[in-house]
């Protein structure tokens, strides 16, 4: 015969087993976005590293090799001069930013076969990572570039004639000139400009300054300005 008192006992383990359960499954509901969005910052931030990893790399070949690299930004209408698209030579992939030795081919400022050196790999489609910003209303205060689709195309780096530029070109010496469609370089130091990247969230510029040196900002919604 069963004791009352034993089925008393299992029905109330049951009733706990069930009560913890609703509990995880909220706990599980409310923690997902935050554990998202969390994810989503965190390939954001990757985006960004490597991005001014890209060019500093490229600088540190143009002078070592005393020879020119370009820095490409797969913005706008994704190519570079030619036309080419900007993707990994591997895969055939479009990537954000593509760095090349523009000395190996026979197309000046132009991807050649055999030229790419680097890449900025594409941050994963749930990463909602994509050029441009979403709340910073000004440019990063060092940015020295001039175009002005920075906020929506995602660069500020401007042309000779003025225009949003696809790429910036480090010359043997370091010094980032900008160039034309021609591949007509501009003057000493006006390759400076900012690259912007946003998941909705929250918005970085890489900024490259006239000399070369790169520089990480954040815009802090908060107070309205941007930071390091």
């Amino acid at each position: 015969m069963v004791d009352p008192r034993t089925q008393r006992k299992a029905a109330f383990t049951l009733l706990e087993m069930v009560i913890v359960l609703a509990i995880i499954a909220i706990v599980a509901a409310t923690s997902l976005p935050s554990w998202r969005q969390y994810q989503q910052n965190q390939a954001l931030r990757a985006a960004v590293r490597s991005g001014a990893t890209l060019f500093t790399r490229a600088r540190t070949l143009a002078l070592s090799a005393n020879r020119a690299h370009i820095v490409l930004f797969n913005v706008g209408a994704g190519t570079d001069n030619c036309g080419n698209p900007i993707v990994d030579p591997a895969s055939g992939l479009p990537v954000p930013v593509l760095v090349i030795d523009d000395s190996l081919g026979a197309s000046p400022c132009c991807i050649d076969p055999g030229e790419s050196v680097d890449l900025m790999p594409s941050a994963p489609p749930t990463s909602n990572v994509s050029w441009g910003v979403t709340m910073a209303g000004t440019p990063a205060p060092l940015d020295p570039g001039g175009a002005a689709t920075w906020n929506t195309v995602g660069s500020s780096f401007a042309t000779p004639a003025g225009v949003a530029a696809r790429g910036v070109m480090f010359r043997g010496d370091g010094i980032p000139v900008t160039y034309t469609t021609a591949c007509a370089l501009g003057s000493t130091g006006s390759g400076g400009g900012g690259i912007y990247v946003t998941n909705g969230q929250r918005d970085y510029g890489v900024v490259l300054s006239p000399i070369g040196a790169v520089s990480v900002e954040r815009w802090d919604p908060s107070a309205s300005v941007w930071g390091d």
